[in-house]
């Protein structure tokens, strides 16, 4: 399977002549178009030729097209963009599925690593040093050095599972959980415990986790909780591995403004998760500084509920979605997950002109029984929000939902995907395998937009402002819609 087109290189791409600016062939500048005579876009230029100037097919792994789409005669000879003997990247291929478990991932990718290990210790040192891959950074798997993951969502459900998980790697692993009314009840004895149930019989110890875990309070419905949250863990300078942005809510069924002014689905699920990241910036950068640790990542959990609406700059406080009954909730809450989506899309090219590498990638874990479905009726329980009625059918444990997550934040495979132009970009993982995400996360106007709508809400407009246009690509930033869609002047073929 090839991998889906990225951010980066859908932007990249050239903006398509409009249909109603073109009359002739752009290349024999003879044909004139009309019902008979129909108009075709070239996927390199974006101009407008015949059928007979635009019958070539080509391939183009650095804008995203895997498969032969058309290209006018003039770039058949002249754009080193387009090649028919170009290399299209693949996802890496494994043996994980939907029931597989996070324990299973990670023991999987450890022997995995091992084999690599004593792979590479039985080839000759000439042989080595040449390699390409012998200047690679170390994974997960290989670093002497200490990794430090910071996570939201980590004190039950998924969450509890991605942790016990992550402390298999081994006692060069801390994790830092931001928890919500953590003075409560013996909050972290509980979750302490929890993540003990969640891991093999023996695997971790009471002391092991006592040691290695670290819980913080932290509200993701109160920006000046969050900030608390950041300022305490880049009190202790270490560098960041990865976070896991975990927490969510839904099914709110009024519209709900937090304190700080914004509907609760779209600030609990994706504002405070993007302050978090952007405040850690420092904890992240120290990591991608240090060549023994891997290069940092990010991993969102999302939904596939990101297809069901796409974002609406003009309604991100979702005011219009509630005022439509029953089903306002179920769009604040594609919106924000359809956000956090083009949020890791577009979050490694930041960072990257920022001046310091970083991947990110957005997930779904998978229909799993969580406590996220509690503010839902029995009814919607019953039908497809918890483990009662026919859903249970379908829906898996929380142990395989970790498993996605996992995943995403160690194989090492994930490290290499795209060309060295996009081996920063965000994808989206569902099963442990890379998949498309919904087109409209991909809009690379719709991403800059948000990202100016999103750092101006959380007050980090002049920290992490959007790029100006000449720090873009040369061909600038346009929409999927437009390169997808045709109008009434072209016909079906012009989609390939």
């Amino acid at each position: 399977m090839s991998l889906p087109p990225t951010l980066s290189q859908i932007s990249r791409r050239p903006i398509w002549l409009d249909d109603s600016q073109a009359t002739t062939c752009a290349v024999c500048q003879a044909v004139k178009f009309n019902m008979v005579r129909r108009k075709h876009h070239c996927r390199a230029c974006g101009t407008i030729a015949c059928a007979r100037c635009s019958s070539k097919r080509s391939l183009s792994p650095k804008l995203g097209y895997y498969s032969a789409v058309r290209i006018c005669d003039n770039c058949s000879e002249g754009s080193t963009l387009f090649s028919v003997s170009a290399t299209v990247p693949s996802a890496p291929a494994h043996g994980f599925g939907e029931r597989t478990k996070a324990i299973q991932v990670v023991e999987s990718l450890q022997s995995e690593a091992k084999r690599e290990g004593a792979a590479s210790q039985s080839t000759s040192p000439s042989s080595s040093s040449s390699s390409p891959s012998s200047s690679a950074r170390p994974t997960a798997f290989t670093t002497e050095g200490q990794l430090h993951f910071v996570m939201t969502g980590g004190s039950s459900g998924i969450g509890v599972h991605v942790a016990a998980a992550l402390l298999q790697l081994g006692p060069n692993v801390h994790l830092h959980l931001g928890v919500r009314r953590l003075v409560e009840d013996d909050r972290e004895g509980k979750v302490q415990q929890s993540i003990l149930d969640a891991a093999p019989n023996g695997a971790l110890s009471s002391s092991a986790v006592g040691a290695q875990v670290h819980l913080y309070e932290c509200d993701l419905s109160s920006f000046a909780s969050v900030r608390s949250f950041a300022t305490a863990l880049l009190e202790q300078s270490f560098p960041l591995a990865g976070a896991v942005l975990g927490a969510g809510i839904m099914g709110i069924n009024s519209h709900t403004l937090t304190d700080d002014g914004h509907e609760i689905h779209f600030q609990v699920n994706y504002l405070s998760h993007v302050l978090l990241t952007l405040l850690l910036e420092p904890a992240l950068r120290r990591a991608s500084e240090d060549a023994s640790l891997p290069v940092p990542r990010v991993v969102a959990i999302s939904s596939e509920a990101h297809r069901m609406v796409p974002v609406d700059i003009t309604d991100l406080d979702s005011a219009k979605a509630y005022k439509m009954p029953l089903v306002g909730k179920w769009l604040a809450h594609g919106q924000s997950k359809a956000a956090l989506v083009t949020f890791c899309a577009w979050l490694p090219r930041v960072a990257r002109r920022r001046g310091y590498p970083l991947r990110a990638f957005s997930v779904h874990p998978g229909q799993t029984d969580t406590s996220l479905h509690r503010e839902l009726s029995k009814v919607e329980k019953a039908l497809g929000g918890a483990s009662i009625g026919p859903a249970s059918l379908w829906y898996r444990s929380p142990e395989c939902g970790a498993a996605t997550v996992v995943y995403s934040l160690l194989a090492p495979s994930l490290d290499t995907l795209g060309d060295e132009a996009d081996a920063n970009s965000g994808y989206y993982l569902r099963d442990c395998s890379v998949v498309a995400a919904a087109d409209h996360c991909m809009d690379a106007i719709v991403a800059r937009l948000l990202w100016n709508s999103t750092t101006r809400d959380i007050g980090l407009a002049r920290e992490f402002g959007s790029p100006r246009d000449d720090e873009v690509e040369p061909t600038g930033l346009r929409t999927t819609a437009r390169q997808n869609d045709g109008d009434s002047g072209s016909d079906e073929e012009d989609l390939d």
